[in-house]
């Protein structure tokens, strides 16, 4: 992103798949937490200018809009700033 850009998600527990939920509490982490850093990909994440977004294809179709991209720096979940930035493959 560029300098004093960020993005605003908005991800409830209930849109993650349910094997993710249910590895989650098996382990005893927070659903959320647990997709956002876990450390496997399960869903791919993309950015499409807001003009554009009404011509995608929305029913049936896979797609849901999650957030925005704003000029504020960082990520914000549900309106608080992420706590880790995920996995790191090369650490």
């Amino acid at each position: 992103m560029a300098p004093g850009t960020g993005a605003a998600l908005s991800i409830q527990e209930e849109s993650l798949a349910q094997e993710v939920l249910r590895t989650a509490r098996h382990a005893g982490s927070d659903p959320l937490a647990f997709a956002l850093a876990g450390g496997e990909d399960y869903a791919l994440l993309g950015a499409i200018d807001r003009d554009a977004a009404h011509r995608l294809p929305m029913i049936d179709s896979g797609f849901a809009i999650i957030g925005e991209i704003i000029s504020r720096e960082g990520i914000w979940v549900n309106e608080a700033p992420l706590a880790t930035m995920g996995f790191d493959h090369f650490a």
